[in-house]
């Protein structure tokens, strides 16, 4: 009974505000993807593998790019007879590539694997169909179908059966598509209006999906992704200091958090533990690109270019910890780069994974202090973001006299309890499990003036992050700087980037309050590089997944 009251005292009205800790310096490899003529736009990213849309001399197709071997690719727009299709909007997963294809009369969704060289194929055909944006997650494909209604309807295909399964049915726009690596959870934009849109799920159990709300919120949110467990998006909420920030939900519980850092964030995808976006300083209008790691609150500055717009970006992290971002940026035109890294870290040996009173290498997630003062017993409580395995410390006496009762709860869990605190106990320690979005709750009693600390933290690094002889020999001929002053690149071809230390702080955590299709299709593209330049209503770049 006590742990169900303690939690529910704690439990925040709205999600938990987390302040990161700025990572250590980067060592990175930077890649030109594409910085010919034209415009080369929405990237996606998946292992060796970028696709992105290739604009040049009124022909747009497809384009992959393999890291593995610098070979960039044109997938074939030709029709069979005669004429070019207009292909954009693509996404990859592994080898294969999906992606939209305007045709006289229809809108196709198209897949193309690259380990055959395809040909590309239509997926599921019908005349006249009206479908766009697709994402792929393991064999699971789905898309935006306006082949129902005017108003954009989400559809799923299933690669290995294919079966088609229409997810949605109602009167609002559901847009946004995303899939997770397993392609078991789908997430998406479902909008009532353009200004209020809420974020939707579907999971799949055995052959059937279930769909529900991953928020319910008079307030806009956009741009979801998703790697099965949890699911990101970018959302304006009214208590916000920047009116725009990254949130995330884990799907098992159900709680919501905020990632709380100076200026304007935005289009958020996740991979693994790790979240790539957009940030736009404060006094800026530009954005570089960030890198969060959910597993140890730090944060990441990919990119410095105060005078450089870099947008559209997309993470992918293999099974070796490789992590793959891409993005365009505006210069004389748009242009694709990528940088891929390893996440850096001091590792601890084996037998040796920190304690209480010399954690290490091991990430301080929270830290909560408890005092008591008179009457009831005091209570303080915070939600922390950290996953595996972690430590619990609890230093008794720390900012007052050593507590005689007191309890902490972690997720559900009494980690400590009042036969724990004696005057004679200055520390206790407990190895705990972290589940992505965890509960702190601390409670104290006794004589007043008496008091403790609780600190969590995270788990050790598990291996040490490749120096840059070695990120260069991993990557072997994907190596390519930047021409020019973008960026600073070292005789060895790799760039390295200082974090910025304006936001150099300790972490801090805290609970916070159809018929025409053919032409208006071609209208898109040119008007999509347009549309780039410009800002949502709410300060967003529509994302062209």
């Amino acid at each position: 009974m006590l742990r169900a009251t303690l939690l529910g005292l704690l439990l925040p009205a709205v999600g938990l505000a987390v302040s990161p800790t700025n990572g250590p310096t980067l060592v990175t490899s930077q890649t030109t993807v594409n910085n010919g003529p034209g415009n080369q736009l929405d990237p996606r990213v998946s292992g060796d593998f970028a696709a992105y849309s290739n604009s040049v001399s009124g022909s747009q197709t497809i384009h992959y790019f393999n890291f593995a071997t610098s070979a960039d690719s044109e997938i074939s727009n030709q029709l069979p007879g005669g004429g070019q299709a207009v292909d954009s909007l693509s996404d990859v997963g592994g080898t294969i590539v999906v992606f939209t294809r305007a045709v006289p009369g229809k809108n196709a969704v198209m897949i193309f694997n690259v380990a055959t060289s395809g040909p590309a194929a239509e997926l599921d055909p019908q005349a006249g169909s009206r479908r766009r944006r697709p994402a792929i997650g393991g064999g699971t494909v789905a898309w935006e179908d306006r082949g129902f209604t005017l108003l954009p309807e989400v559809v799923v295909h299933e690669l290995a059966t294919g079966v088609t399964t229409r997810l949605t049915s109602d009167s609002v726009t559901d847009r946004e598509v995303a899939v997770s690596p397993n392609g078991n959870v789908i997430a998406w934009e479902r909008c009532p209006s353009l200004s209020a849109c809420d974020i939707f799920k579907a999971t799949r159990s055995g052959a059937s999906w279930s769909v529900s709300a991953v928020t319910a919120t008079a307030e806009p949110e956009n741009f979801p992704d998703t790697n099965g467990s949890i699911v990101v998006y970018g959302a304006s909420r009214a208590a916000s200091a920047t009116g725009s920030d990254i949130f995330w939900t884990t799907l098992a519980t159900g709680a919501e958090s905020q990632l709380a850092i100076a200026g304007l964030q935005r289009n958020p995808n996740i991979s693994g533990n790790l979240v790539a976006f957009e940030s736009v300083g404060s006094g800026s209008t530009l954005a570089d690109v960030y890198v969060y790691d959910l597993a140890t609150n730090t944060l990441f500055q990919l990119t410095n270019t105060p005078a450089l717009d870099e947008v559209l970006n997309d993470i992918s992290i293999d099974a070796s910890g490789l992590v793959r971002v891409v993005w365009s940026v505006f210069e004389a035109d748009f242009n694709v780069y990528a940088l891929s890294f390893t996440l850096p870290g001091q590792c601890e040996e084996e037998e040796d994974e920190g304690d209480c009173e010399d954690p290490g290498s091991r990430p301080l997630l929270a830290s909560l202090q408890v005092n008591r003062t008179t009457g009831a017993p005091n209570t303080e409580g915070a939600r922390f973001a950290g996953t595996g395995e972690g430590l619990l410390c609890v230093d008794n006496g720390h900012g007052g006299a050593r507590a005689t009762s007191g309890w902490v709860n972690l997720n559900g869990e009494l980690e400590a309890e009042p036969d724990d605190f004696k005057k004679s106990v200055a520390l206790i320690e407990e190895e705990v499990e972290l589940s992505g979005n965890n509960v702190l709750a601390a409670r104290i009693a006794g004589a007043p003036g008496s008091a403790f600390r609780v600190r969590v933290y995270g788990e050790a690094p598990e291996c040490e992050a490749s120096d840059a002889d070695e990120l260069v020999a991993r990557l072997g001929p994907s190596v390519r700087p930047v021409k020019g002053e973008r960026f600073t690149v070292s005789d060895d071809g790799v760039h390295r980037l200082e974090i910025d230390p304006r936001a150099e702080k300790e972490v801090a955590l805290g609970c916070s309050s159809v018929g025409g299709e053919w032409l208006i299709a071609a209208l898109l593209v040119a008007a999509a590089l347009t549309v780039l330049h410009r800002r949502w209503a709410y300060g967003y770049l529509r994302r062209r997944r």
